[in-house]
């Protein structure tokens, strides 16, 4: 209303270098996103499994040597009872069999990468939201 009739004050060149450059920012996260998202989408859908441990060889770095029964483990007479994912992917079991261990190998890349991806995903979801 302080300008007079039929005349409207411009954005400057700055003012359109940052709404383009804003504009290219978003455009690119969506982009991204929707990368993120289908990686996701294709890993969910052949999720990687964890081997069948039973009767496999394993070792413990604090018990030794003992033989998977049943998610109970035979440690020279002395039976624990562990998780499966758990242990196996902090470390504290590893299988004798190097085939085994490369199955076990595998199941811990495929939950750190969907882990990394979904972490990643909310971040740029987030950064988007803030544009």
């Amino acid at each position: 209303q302080f300008y007079p009739c039929g005349y409207a004050r411009s954005a400057t060149t700055k003012e359109r270098a940052k709404a383009a450059k804003e504009k290219a920012t978003r455009a690119e996260l969506c982009i991204r996103i929707g990368e993120c998202e289908q990686k996701l989408q294709e890993m969910r859908v052949n999720p990687a499994k964890l081997p069948d441990l039973t009767d496999c060889k394993i070792s413990h770095k604090m018990f030794g040597a003992g033989t998977v029964q049943f998610m109970v483990i035979d440690f020279n007479g002395t039976l624990k009872k562990f998780s499966y994912t758990a242990s196996m992917n902090s470390g504290y079991l590893t299988a004798e069999d190097p085939a085994v261990e490369a199955e076990l190998q595998a199941y811990q890349d495929y939950n750190k990468e969907k882990d990394r991806l979904e972490k990643e995903l909310k971040n740029m979801k987030a950064e988007l939201v803030k544009l």
